[in-house]
């Protein structure tokens, strides 16, 4: 288990990547990493999802998807294009 200190250089470094695929799964160790921290230290879980390593790397995903700065309407569009793929109406 990482620090919380080389959790945190780790997510900023990732912000030089660009391979989508890669930040996820550096993600998924850095949240699994800071939920054991989060034990130790009795903080509830939440804390993990909204701590501001997360959100660093949560940032880089959402750059990379190409919805970094998306406005509602784009998201009503991906919605719309999900629901179609699913057949829904």
């Amino acid at each position: 288990m990482r620090t919380l200190k080389e959790l945190a250089e780790e997510a900023y470094r990732v912000q030089d990547a660009c391979n989508l695929a890669g930040v996820l799964r550096g993600a998924t160790r850095a949240h699994d990493d800071l939920r054991k921290l989060a034990e130790q230290e009795n903080k509830e879980w939440d804390w993990c999802d909204k701590h501001p390593i997360m959100q660093l790397w949560s940032d880089k995903i959402a750059q990379l998807a190409g919805t970094q700065f998306a406005d509602v309407s784009h998201f009503y569009e991906i919605y719309n294009e999900i629901n179609k793929l699913r057949g829904a109406p």
